[in-house]
């Protein structure tokens, strides 16, 4: 089933899912295999060969730009946990079909864009997966 990313609503966990608001774009919401490679020669004609397998999953860098709003609940949840040094709140998107994606991240940046004067003011921020994530339709 395809569905779109427009509508979704992305969550921080602030004792009890606290939504943050302004969200513009999300993107790098998974993670990637480092591979591990050896060459080996290849029986049937003696010719060296490289073979490949999984070595370690390594979950991605989520990247966030939002509206700034300082009086959005989830906007300052998610400074307080940029501004703590051992927090990895969890997360959560819902897309308006009803499927959703939960994961656990620090806060690793967070940094005002001001742009133009006439611009609206952003906010960029990264999140640093720290494991998998739960899929709700994997469950």
């Amino acid at each position: 089933m395809k569905f779109a990313a427009s509508g979704s609503k992305l969550f921080i966990d602030s004792s009890g899912w606290v939504q943050i608001t302004g969200v513009e774009t999300l993107s790098g919401l998974g993670g990637e295999w480092g591979m591990l490679d050896q060459q080996v020669i290849c029986e049937t004609n003696e010719v060296p060969m490289v073979e490949f397998m999984k070595q370690s999953l390594r979950p991605s860098a989520m990247s966030l730009t939002l509206a700034l709003d300082p009086t959005d609940a989830g906007q300052i949840a998610l400074h307080a946990a940029f501004a703590a040094f051992d927090a990895t709140p969890a997360f959560k998107i819902t897309f308006p079909g009803g499927t959703s994606r939960e994961w656990t991240a620090y806060v690793t940046a967070f940094t005002d864009d001001l742009n133009s004067a006439d611009d609206m003011a952003r906010v960029n921020v990264t999140l640093q997966l720290t494991g998998l994530i739960t899929r709700s339709e994997d469950t």
